[in-house]
Order: C-alpha cells, then structure tokens, then sequence
C-alpha cells in the first residue's frame, strides 16, 4: 500500500506519518499511534473564577463611557492573573464560549480613523 493511502487513512500529513515512523522503529513493543493528553483540558473552578473576575473588572472598563477603552486587553488580563500566580491560555476562549466576554458594547461606537 503506498505511503499517501495509509497517510489518508489515518489522517495524518507527511510530516506526521515519517515521525510515527520512527517512533515505531525506535520501540515497536510499546508503539502506538493513540494520542494520550498529559495535562487536564479544564480549568479549576477557582482559576475560572479569577478569570471571571477579572474579565468583569475589563467589562466594567469598557463600559464606562468617560474612557476610550473599546475591547478587552487580553495580555494586560493575563499579567494581573500571571501576579497571582495563575497561568491561563493566550486566548481566554474558555470565558468567551461562557458568554462573559463582551467585545463591542450596542451604546457606543468605536471611533473612525483615517489617513489624510
């Protein structure tokens, strides 16, 4: 069977395929082609509750109409996270898929700019 078919059964690129090969090569006795995760997908409850704390604090920001802040600054977030001594994604996509990011408020709009 030619390497393209079995790349296309098992779903994998060429890349992919030549580094099972080895793998299988180095230690056929225990060689498997399963993908096993290391780490826990979820966040703890009390890390998703420091996360939603501090996406409210952002909201509260980007609501106030006497600042000019109109999205989440998502590095600024992960620093006062990172100062207590929690780590969380680059992209907080676990907040966003639970409703509590807002990106755009209905009441404002974000100012034109252009070159002239």
């Amino acid at each position: 069977m030619p390497r393209i078919e079995i790349e296309e059964i098992i779903g994998v690129n060429k890349t992919r395929f030549f580094a099972l090969v080895k793998a299988y090569y180095l230690s056929p006795e225990t060689f498997s082609i399963a993908y096993l995760r290391t780490g826990s997908p979820k966040l703890s409850e009390q890390v998703e509750a420091e996360v939603k704390q501090e996406l409210l604090r952002e909201k509260d920001l980007i609501k106030d109409p006497r600042l000019p802040i109109y999205e989440y600054n998502y590095s600024a977030l992960r620093e006062r996270l990172r100062k207590k001594d929690i780590r969380v994604p680059y992209r907080l996509s676990l907040s966003e898929q639970k409703g509590t990011i807002v990106t755009s408020p209905d009441t404002r709009q974000r100012p034109t700019t252009g070159k002239w």
